[in-house]
């Protein structure tokens, strides 16, 4: 079985899955939700494999709303403990060894694109618990430039850090609903529907490695 995470009940509800080995769980908004509520749904359905759905903000200018992203990597961009002599982005595990980013199991579209929408394979993406605006331009100037952050949201780096430690597969595959200027559909509730909607599609359609 195969979990889409995707953080809200509207996301949820946006899109059907036609595959049985799917499942579409709710996990929450921000780290702390998506960490719990992740581990509990892995605990529930035992899946080989969880991916993190749903939208997210481009960071990169060249993305446009409604492409889809895949993930390679993820950090938690908030985690600021330079002070310690550690990389931003970075924190100690219970080990006290330092960790930064999460490698993901790849999904990879062998074509540029997908009834219409870019695809863009092997992409950092950065999580925090805070929705940024196009007047956050310090933050975003550390992700482009510091990070190589690509696209942001704010569940995937917990999702892929629960995964991880329950040595259960991960993946994230979103659509861009924000671009990099902070442009956002008009019809954001019809965005939404068509856009996850297509989003299964392509995941029906290609294989993670």
């Amino acid at each position: 079985m195969t979990l889409l995470l995707v953080a809200t009940k509207s996301e949820a509800e946006a899109f059907s899955f036609g595959k049985d080995d799917f499942k579409v769980v709710t996990v929450g908004v921000g780290l702390t939700q998506a960490a719990i509520n992740t581990t509990l749904a892995i605990n529930d359905y035992n899946p080989k494999r969880v991916i993190s759905f749903g939208i997210c903000k481009a960071i990169d200018p060249s993305m446009g709303i409604g492409d889809i992203v895949l993930g390679s990597t993820v950090c938690n961009y908030s985690l600021d403990l330079r002070t310690f002599k550690i990389p931003l982005g970075s924190t100690f595990d219970r080990d006290g060894n330092v960790i930064n980013t999460v490698t993901l199991n790849k999904i990879i579209g062998s074509e540029p694109t997908f009834k219409g929408r870019k695809i863009h394979n092997n992409i950092h993406f950065g999580s925090a618990d805070k929705f940024l605006l196009s007047g956050d331009s310090e933050i975003l100037a550390v992700l482009g430039k510091e990070l190589a952050v690509k696209a942001v949201d704010m569940e995937s780096y917990s999702i892929a850090v629960a995964a991880r430690q329950l040595e259960v597969e991960v993946s994230i595959a979103r659509v861009v609903s924000d671009n990099y200027r902070g442009h956002r559909p008009k019809n954001f509730s019809r965005f939404l529907k068509e856009s996850l909607e297509e989003l299964c599609d392509f995941l029906e359609s290609v294989e993670i490695s």
